[in-house]
Parts: structure tokens; sequence; C-alpha cells
């Protein structure tokens, strides 16, 4: 056999978007064999199949304008074999090795990309250590107002590359908390990636929802969390059917070929989780805790009793009741705070009321398991379930009453003051504490989805703050019903 078939493929330095330090040329028998060169046009008609795609990917390694083919009525594998046909001709000097590492810091976990990187490529040069940021971005008009936006913010942000969908700038801070706070307020869907993280994108990542529904996401960063994935797939599944559904606890395994179940946590980012191109993420609800220990199931009954009979002697129009002396699992609280019940009759306005009384149900899981509130009381609130006649009541009258306990509810924990719980109940009855909407994602970008449990409540609260404000509510605030991050583009699979 010719030694020139027994070399390995020869490995040079990466150079970042391939400037003028690109100029250092391979000869012509160093370039990549035909076979690998044939695997990358198959990976780049897969991860680049449109010209918005490619365009922005050919400029970064200095493909002149002039020489990008129009796309014409051919697939994306006909396009890039007449792209490639003018780079073997000579166009660039050493095209392939660019072109792999260009794409591959877009998609580094990429099989192809990375067995091609490691077979021709040396990891990336010492770089100084800075943040990343994501942008959900799908125009030049959105690429163009995310650059104003960071610009303003004075991050002095350097486009490092595009997809079709999300552009990737690189800040002038290492300090990745202080580049959050700074979009928090923003329009900006986004995603801070801090120093040596995950900076990458996951081409397609497929997820079944808890009805078995399946899903591809398109250009999903890395350094997203598993939960935030989930949360927003179960809110995109359930937006326009089932409130209550969508807003239950989640449990996320990780299926592996054979089909295998891995369990991940809700805060580790895909990357640390072990996400790969193309892998299966499944999405359940979390099932009820099994047996607590009696013990400490009755020590968690007996502190609940004194903390809420020392919240309600501290505070005079609190009233409790018990359903038992020395095991309780259900108190009744009536309290006093301005609020509104529901209208006498569809289109009229709810009047305003002030006696409420509530009842807090500790299941057999608690402490384990947040506790379950219902109102007894008539209240007109988004975030109760109605207990008046209405469609929803009576589809689910089991939930009349039921009490979404916000982010207390996600973020219980067993050691939680009950002073506090009833405290959040009055902030609650007095729209205090209130919610209407959360942005979600459709296949074009950001919408609206809801977060409510009493859709004729969130819609008269929305065009009704004036009133609110009367009883001492507060009014709806743009991070409220905004909350930041990266709306990913989530595609239903038939």
């Amino acid at each position: 056999m010719a030694s020139a078939e027994m070399r390995q493929p020869d490995r040079r330095a990466y150079l970042p978007d391939y400037g003028d330090e690109a100029e250092s040329l391979l000869p012509a028998e160093d370039q990549i064999d035909w076979q690998d060169r044939d695997r990358l046009l198959l990976a780049m008609a897969r991860l680049f199949p449109t010209q918005t795609a490619a365009a922005p990917l050919l400029r970064s390694i200095r493909v002149p304008a002039e020489h990008i083919p129009p796309w014409g009525d051919g697939d994306a594998e006909s396009w890039w074999t007449s792209m490639f046909a003018q780079l073997d001709n000579g166009l660039l000097s050493d095209p392939y090795r660019r072109l792999i590492g260009a794409a591959h810091r877009r998609y580094r976990r990429n099989t192809v990309l990375s067995d091609l990187f490691g077979r021709y490529l040396t990891e990336d040069p010492q770089t100084p250590e800075m943040c990343h940021v994501f942008v959900r971005a799908g125009t030049d008009g959105d690429r163009t107002n995310a650059t104003e936006v960071l610009e303003q913010l004075g991050l002095r942000p350097v486009e490092d590359w595009r997809t079709d969908h999300t552009v990737s700038f690189s800040v002038n801070t290492a300090d990745h908390a202080t580049v959050g706070r700074l979009l928090h307020d923003t329009q900006l869907g986004f995603t801070v990636v801090p120093p040596g993280q995950a900076n990458y994108l996951l081409r397609e990542l497929y997820v079944q929802g808890p009805d078995g529904s399946r899903f591809r996401l398109v250009d999903a960063p890395a350094q997203q969390t598993v939960g935030a994935v989930a949360g927003e797939v179960v809110s995109h599944q359930y937006q326009d059917d089932d409130e209550v559904e969508a807003n239950r606890p989640t449990v996320v395994d990780k299926v592996d070929g054979r089909g295998d179940l891995t369990r991940v946590g809700g805060d580790q980012t895909l990357d640390e989780a072990g996400f790969e191109e193309g892998d299966n993420m499944r999405i359940g609800w979390e099932g009820r805790a099994g047996a607590v220990n009696p013990v400490d199931w009755q020590n968690a009954l007996d502190r609940v009793y004194k903390q809420i009979r020392l919240f309600a002697e501290g505070h005079p129009d609190v009233k409790m009741w018990a359903d038992s002396m020395s095991t309780p699992t259900e108190y009744e609280i009536a309290f006093r705070r301005k609020s509104f019940a529901p209208p006498e009759h569809p289109g009229q306005e709810p009047a305003v009321i002030e006696a409420h009384k509530v009842r807090i149900a500790l299941g057999a899981d608690f402490p384990e398991v947040a506790p379950n509130v219902f109102w007894l009381t008539p209240i007109f609130h988004p975030n109760v379930f109605p207990m008046y006649d209405c469609e929803a009541a009576r589809g689910r009258p089991d939930l009349r009453g039921f009490v979404c306990l916000g982010m207390l509810a996600e973020s219980w924990q067993p050691a939680l003051d009950f002073g506090d719980l009833i405290q959040t109940l009055i902030d609650i009855a007095g729209y205090r504490n209130y919610e209407l909407y959360q942005v979600s994602t459709g296949r074009d970008g950001p919408m609206w989805r809801a977060n409510y449990f009493d859709r004729d409540a969130a819609r008269w609260a929305n065009d009704h703050q004036a009133a609110i404000v009367g009883i001492g509510g507060s009014t709806l605030v743009p991070h409220h019903a905004t909350r930041p991050g990266y709306p990913n583009v989530i595609i239903p699979v038939d």
C-alpha cells in the first residue's frame, strides 16, 4: 500500500473565524481525504439547510459573497455540492479545515463534526475568558436589535456566529451574573454562557411530553438547564388545554439508543447531563413521594400546628381551626383582606369583599410534598380555580377553589414556615401576589402562554389594574409577565 494511503490526517491549529492568520496555506496534498469531504458535505446539508444559515458560515471563513451561489429550486445537498465544487477548484486555501472549525464552534456535539475536528484540527488557542450570550434571532432585524441592546448595556458585543435561529455574541466581561442581571429586563430571549462552559448548540434534540406527544427542538443552547427545557415543552404542550396540568412538577429522563432511562436533574445543563446531538429526552409528571417515616410525619404535623397558631396569635384578623388536636392534617384559616368576588352574571363587574376562608390539607407524603390549598369562600382571582358556575368548574369540580401557590410550590422545602404560607395566601387574596402570563415559544418565535387557573379573572385583572390598585393590590410589571430565558424552537413531531 502506498505511504500516502497510510499517512494519518494532518492536524493543524484551529483559527477562530479564519481571518488573516489563515494565509499560512497548506499544500494541496495535505487536504482532507475524499471520504471525509463527502461526510462533511452531508453534515453541512443537514446542519445548514437554508441559504440564511449557510451564508454567514461561509462568510466567516472568508468565502467572497459573489461566490456564494443562489439557492435555486434544489435541495440543501445539491446546493452544498455546488459550493463544494468551488472549494475543490481552489476558491480558498485549506477550505475544509476552515469549514470544519467554523461549523464545530456552533455544534460541538455533532458526531461527524467532532470526529472530523479531532482528525484534522486541534483545540482552540487560549483566548481571554469572557462570557458569551446566545440570543434568539431569526431575522437580520432581530440580530441588529440584539446588537444594539447589548451595546446600550455597555457589553461591547462581538458577533461570533449565527444560525437560522440564534446569534452568538462574546461580551466584554467574565461576570455572567452581571450579564444576566443586565439582560433580565430586556425583551431579548437569551442564554448567558459563563467562561469555559457550554458555548454551543444542539442542532436537534427530541423531547417526549408527559402525554406521549413528541417534539423536536432546533438549535437548543447546551447551557440551558434541563428543567427550563422541560418546563417550556410542557407549557407549550398544554398552553391551549389544561392550565392545571401545565403547572405540575415534572421529572426528566435521558433515553439512550437501547431505550434505557437515566434520571437527570432539573438544575443540570443539557451539557452537564450529557445530551448529544439527536438525543431523546422524556418528561413525566413527578410522582407523589412514598410513605414518610411516622416519627418525621408526626414531628412535621406538630411543627405546623405551632407555626399556624403562632401566626394567628400575632394577627388578630386571622382565625384557625384544626381537624384534630393530636394529629391535625387539615386546617381552616379565616382572615380579612380586600379582594373581589365573582360577578353575579357574565359581563358584570366583581364586587369588593373582605372575608376569606381557606383549607390547608397535609397529605400522607407531607412534608416531602407541598400541601394542597383550597379557597372555601367565593373569590375572583386568576390563580384560584373557579368556584362559581362556569365551564372550567363544571369540567373539573374536584379542583374548585384550588390555589396555585406559584414559586412557593415550585421551590417547596419541607422546612417552610407555615406563617409564610398563610401570608402568601393573604397576599394572593389582596392581589399582591398574582400572575397572568409567561413567555413561551412557537415555531416563529416567542409567544404568550397562560399562567392562570381562572381565565375570566385573568382577563379582568389585565384590564382593570386601577381597580386592583384601589384595594391595595399590585400592578403587573413587565418582568412578571416576561421571564428571562431563551425561547426554544419547538416543533411537533407527527
